[in-house]
């Protein structure tokens, strides 16, 4: 190999030192770009992985507490949702189910709070304003049921529960001449309600 400054002899070639400098640049950038694409190539894959666990989690609660409603087992129904709104915090429905089973368990002050929550990320979801609107009205808050059962008639003017409740609200307010409309708002859809 007949050796000079700045370049090497091979099988009658010559390579210059900047050759190989350029040589080995190419091997070390597709080197990093190999490791750093498996690496990225392994992180979403565990991302996805983990996404999906915590999907089929979520999934898993979402059949759980579906299965306690269905029994009545309202502790077990609590106990999914729970873990389900922990999960999913701005999962409206997993917020209105967590409140219709604590009503079942007579947890009315966590029911008004989880409807709450529900309501604040759907405000305009008719079940939930009916709902929180009656077990007010139960717990003798007909203020504060007010405005929920009138948010529900006005959602679902045909629906001829939330005249009826937006009636009763009104009467315990002391504001009977509303009250009165709203009743004959129910009778007219529903006779006999």
């Amino acid at each position: 190999m007949n050796r000079q400054h700045g370049s090497d002899t091979v099988a009658g070639r010559t390579i210059c030192d900047c050759q190989v400098i350029s040589a080995v640049a190419v091997v070390l950038i597709c080197g990093i770009w190999f490791l750093t694409s498996t690496a990225v190539v392994r992180a979403q894959k565990s991302s996805t992985e983990h996404h999906s666990s915590r999907k089929t989690d979520a999934n898993r609660l979402v059949q759980d507490a579906k299965d306690a409603l269905d029994r009545k087992d309202y502790p077990a129904a609590v106990q999914a949702l729970e873990a389900l709104v922990k999960a999913q915090p701005d999962s409206a429905a997993a917020w209105f189910n967590l409140a219709y089973a604590y009503t079942g368990l007579q947890k009315n002050e966590e029911a008004v709070e989880a409807y709450g929550k529900c309501l604040e990320l759907q405000p305009d979801l008719f079940d939930a304003q009916l709902n929180l609107g009656i077990l007010l009205m139960e717990m003798n808050h007909a203020p504060d049921a007010l405005g929920h059962l009138e948010k529900a008639a006005a959602l679902k003017p045909d629906d001829a529960r939330a005249h009826l409740y937006a009636g009763r609200a009104l009467a315990a307010t002391g504001k009977n001449d509303e009250a009165i409309k709203e009743f004959l708002a129910s009778l007219k859809i529903q006779p006999g309600s």
